[in-house]
């Protein structure tokens, strides 16, 4: 069993952004680049996450939010009655992206069958294809941990049903944030080709709250061809085992203050391994070993003396060769300064005079212009060599190069993929920026497959210029096709609906690194369109027109339908880097847009104009930046909006002149709390939600006066009552027809139906297709209950809100008209009108949340007449209740809110 204690490491923020690459949008868009600011992501989600009181996001959480989720499992799993109660189910259906994948490290082919691939998800877990990628099933269970960051086969004969895989994306994931990283957990290991996991116990820690156990990142495994001992590269250093995993000996130990490693072995059993970090760690540098337990050190001169993450490989076709990829910020080529060494092992053990260094640096890729420079070091960097050609050479940055002299001159170095080689911002045709793993089949060298931040491409001819063809006027020099159909692995910041259509099936979704996408169906397997690009942002559709808005990072918005063009307003500054905006519930021609301190109103935003005019708001500055709003509906012009530091405001008509914030903030929000959403109730616009995003606060605030007073509904989502603990990040809130409110956070999806302040109880939702992922969005639609829920790295799915199903052998609905209940809500006193033709007696029926039958009144018979019926249900608590009127012809129900 491992057990390594460990300090709590801080990381730079130079080497923890979140970078993600600047996409361009599609043809059909005005002709625009954007340029990301690499701190932006990182900035934006610190401030969603971080606890006000010490300005961290609290160690460990992901771990902590995780289990406390599974401690209290009962108290969160949706009511399942029997013997004729009520059956509280929701059927949650993917929606995709069926043809996009999200950032992929993990990637390899079984030697054994060339049509299976493995392919793993930072976030979204592991994946298997039988038939060479044109279908993929997740073959990582609901409840196991998400993150993949390499995985392995065992080769030898005899041996290759064996598989393990190792987590955790030290930097880079961006369901991490601060101090609180989205960390792996040990190593998993199959036994069965792939298809199913098991977590080995002796590299999981027994405390994932805090880091303690360098299993918590693994960066790559290894088997001895020789012996099958199994080798794992973690941020602490080198691992071995020699028992299949069950237990394990670090052979090559970096210290405290390792970050990075590396590890490669040749067919006869020499291995060659990298250890490096920040700061010059205390064992740094580049080793050799001919068994894997005794290395020695081979760094070279030629090296840098500041050097970060070295990536290697041995060259297959002639295993003295090593090449070393190496982040050098002192010196090197590029962005961010890398360089490249090739080793010759001669003699001995391989040090000194026993091996030749050749500094390649000088012919490293250097295309210069927007994007042809190697940059984003640490993050996606990888070097790999051709089985068959030790000429042959690939480096794996923000873009894909290809060397066919081994980088000896700087003249035979071709971009092969990530942007475009028009280097313009936009992609290289069926590849994708931010390079993370290629794997070579077997059988056929030139044929590869590619793993990014797009997911997994393939190619056919990985030296061939004329199969390339041409893009933008410009020669590719190799032809990719995208493997992503049913891989769902992208990240969704945000999606949208048409808001008052029944039955619209049309849904944009905006994805980080993946731009702006939309369908129209409701199938998981029919390929999505691309609005947009760059990072997709908030998005919005206007009902009963061609108009949609998506927007990029940074607050770019863009209209499509009526004049394509940028339309947010160019006087406009302090955006957030996924800036919302909305459009008026009652006047989708009205949109209200914040930027920094103010909010920005334009009334004529569909008007044919090239630039709609936009009005700034000076009534509603802020100290902070406004970070989440929502417009009523009933009444209308009521606009609400949130601050990133617990400042919440009302605007009481909003389509004045220049109307005049009303600060409705309570003592109790949390200071400097950052407000990721607000809710209003589509039927009264003083029922308003607040929720925020930070950990270790009182997430979920309601109030039904329109501000004026404020009661916490989080309830069992907060581990104690002041909100501390490990209790989940929540990130979003929606009303379903003023009776069902879900709530997406950073464990999943959860609901309630009735809301009883500090005591109200969330059940989850989707517990085995949802899962346990971040949500970071959901959103519903009354006019046919239908609701829409983004997940980070599993997809986007819908469903019609939670059917109220009676158990009993009940007639179908004859009518859907007949009944009317009111007035909704009600202090309890409560009329019911009937319609029915047919002289029947019957009865009504009300029900609790829990599917408890709480009132009951007979039906005398009754014929061609409205019904008219008075039920006295003052005794009953607050709370939401479902009316059934039963004939022996028909059933109806509705629900109706009781408050007292």
């Amino acid at each position: 069993m491992l057990q390594k204690n460990k300090q709590l490491i801080t990381i730079p923020l130079f080497f923890l952004l979140l970078t993600s690459p600047i996409l361009s949008f599609s043809q059909q868009a005005i002709d625009f680049q954007v340029k990301e600011d690499l701190s932006g992501r990182w900035e934006y989600e610190i401030k969603m996450l971080e606890n006000p009181k010490t300005g961290k996001i609290p160690d460990g959480i992901f771990e902590k939010e995780i289990l406390y989720i599974y401690s209290t499992k009962a108290a969160l799993q949706p009511s399942l009655q029997t013997n004729n109660r009520i059956s509280r189910t929701s059927d949650w259906d993917r929606r995709g992206p069926y043809n996009l994948g999200g950032r992929t490290r993990a990637l390899a082919i079984d030697i054994t069958n060339e049509d299976i691939f493995l392919a793993g998800g930072v976030s979204g877990g592991m994946w298997r294809t039988v038939d060479a990628g044109i279908t993929w099933v997740k073959t990582t269970a609901p409840e196991q941990l998400h993150s993949v960051s390499c995985v392995i086969q065992d080769k030898r004969t005899g041996q290759t049903n064996t598989w393990y895989y190792g987590t955790g994306e030290l930097n880079g994931n961006s369901a991490r944030g601060g101090n609180a990283p989205y960390r792996g957990n040990g190593v998993f290991k199959s036994t069965d080709g792939g298809v199913s996991w098991t977590q080995l116990s002796a590299t999981v820690t027994d405390e994932p709250q805090t880091f303690n156990n360098d299993f918590q990142y693994v960066w790559n495994m290894i088997i001895n061809p020789v012996n099958g001992d199994v080798y794992a590269a973690t941020i602490g250093g080198i691992y071995q085992s020699k028992d299949g995993g069950d237990s394990w000996l670090e052979v090559l130990d970096s210290g405290n203050d390792g970050f990075w490693s590396d590890i490669a072995v040749t067919s006869t059993g020499v291995f060659y391994a990298t250890l490096s970090g920040i700061g010059m760690p205390s064992n740094q540098g580049v080793f050799r070993s001919i068994d894997g337990e005794v290395w020695v050190d081979i760094t070279p001169t030629e090296l840098p003396t500041v050097f970060e993450r070295i990536t290697l490989d041995i060259a297959p076709s002639n295993e003295s060769l090593v090449y070393f990829y190496a982040s050098t910020p002192s010196s090197g080529i590029g962005e961010e300064k890398h360089s490249l060494l090739k080793y010759e092992y001669l003699s001995g053990d391989g040090s000194a005079g026993g091996g030749s260094w050749t500094d390649l640096t000088s012919n490293l890729p250097s295309f210069g212009g927007i994007v042809g420079d190697l940059n984003q070091a640490n993050y996606n960097q990888f070097v790999r060599v051709k089985p068959d050609d030790e000429n042959v050479v690939f480096i794996g940055s923000t873009n894909l190069y290809r060397s066919t002299d081994g980088f000896s001159t700087d003249n035979n170095t071709d971009w092969v993929g990530g942007y475009a080689t028009a280097n313009n911002v936009s992609l290289y045709p069926n590849h994708h920026a931010d390079n993370h793993a290629l794997a070579f089949f077997p059988s056929d060298a030139e044929k590869m497959l590619s793993a990014h931040d797009g997911g997994v491409s393939i190619t056919t001819n990985n030296l061939g210029v004329e199969d390339g063809g041409t893009f933008g006027g410009n020669i590719l020099p190799i032809a990719w096709e995208s493997l992503n159909n049913g891989y769902f692995t992208t990240q969704p910041y945000a999606i949208s609906i048409d808001p008052n259509t029944a039955n619209n099936n049309e849904l944009i979704a905006g994805f980080q690194d993946n731009g702006s996408w939309s369908t129209t169906s409701t199938s998981e397997n029919v390929v999505w369109e691309e609005e947009f690009g760059a990072d997709g942002g908030y998005s919005a559709i206007v009902s009963g027109s061609n108009i949609k808005y998506v927007s990029s990072q940074s607050g770019n918005v863009f209209r499509f339908g009526v004049r394509n063009t940028s339309i947010d307003p160019d006087d406009a500054t302090g955006q957030l880097f996924i800036n919302p905006f909305i459009l008026d519930k009652n006047d989708q021609g009205i949109m209200y847009y914040p930027a920094g301190q103010f909010m920005w109103r334009n009334n004529n935003v569909d008007a044919n104009d090239p630039q709609p005019e936009w009005e700034k708001l000076s009534g509603t500055e802020v100290t902070e930046t406004i970070t989440a709003l929502d417009i009523s509906k009933s009444s209308a012009n009521v606009l609400y909006y949130g601050t990133n530091n617990g400042e919440v405001y009302k605007l009481a008509n909003a389509q004045a002149a220049n109307p005049i914030k009303e600060d409705i903030s309570s003592a109790d929000f949390p200071t400097d709390g950052y407000v990721s959403c607000i809710a209003v109730d589509n039927n009264d616009a003083d029922k308003i939600f607040v929720i925020f995003s930070n950990y270790s606060v009182k997430s979920i605030w309601y109030s039904i006066d329109g501000g004026s007073s404020w009661t916490d509904v989080s309830g069992n989502l907060e581990e104690n009552p002041d909100g501390t603990g490990s209790g989940p990040s929540v990130r979003w809130l929606t009303i379903a027809n003023s009776s069902t409110y879900y709530v997406g956070t950073s464990t999943g999806l959860y609901s309630t139906s009735q809301l009883d302040g500090s005591f109200t109880s969330w059940t989850q939702e989707g517990s085995t297709s949802i899962g346990n992922v971040v949500v970071p969005m959901v959103i519903a639609r009354d006019i046919d209950e239908t609701v829409f829920v983004a997940t980070h790295g599993n997809g986007i799915y819908s469903t019609g809100t939670i059917a109220i199903t009676a158990l009993e052998d009940l007639n179908p609905l004859l009518d859907f008209n007949n009944l009317k209940v009111f007035p909704n809500p009600s202090l309890g006193q409560i009329q019911i009108q009937l319609k029915n033709t047919l002289a029947k007696k019957g009865k009504v029926e009300v029900y609790d949340i829990e599917g408890q039958l709480v009132a009951e009144k007979l039906l005398l018979p009754y014929n061609n007449k409205e019904l008219s019926i008075e039920l006295d249900l003052t005794y009953l608590q607050t709370g939401v209740y479902t009316i059934k009127v039963i004939t022996g012809d028909f059933l109806e129900s509705q629900k109706i809110l009781i408050q007292r």
